[in-house]
């Protein structure tokens, strides 16, 4: 079963998971180093199904897109996972 990739992520491996973000590409598209490190947090809190401390956009994006999937989205790779 084929599943979805959320927005800004990385994937490698068969069966594919989410290896990080892609900050070289969002900070050659003009993102700042403040808006990376809330996409790191909005993902640090979406794969440990936490509740970011702040309010987070990127986030709020990342549970959208979840309830959007009807296939579901690939898992993420825990840290220390090889």
């Amino acid at each position: 079963m084929r599943q979805d990739v959320p927005p800004y992520a990385m994937v490698q491996g068969d069966p594919a998971k989410i290896i990080g973000i892609n900050s070289i590409g969002l900070s050659r598209r003009g993102w700042s180093k403040e808006k990376l490190c809330q996409l790191r947090e909005a993902y640090r809190c979406f794969r440990n199904k936490l509740e970011p401390v702040q309010s987070n956009e990127l986030f709020d994006e990342l549970q959208a897109f979840k309830a959007k999937s009807y296939r579901g989205i690939i898992k993420l790779k825990k840290k220390g996972q090889a």
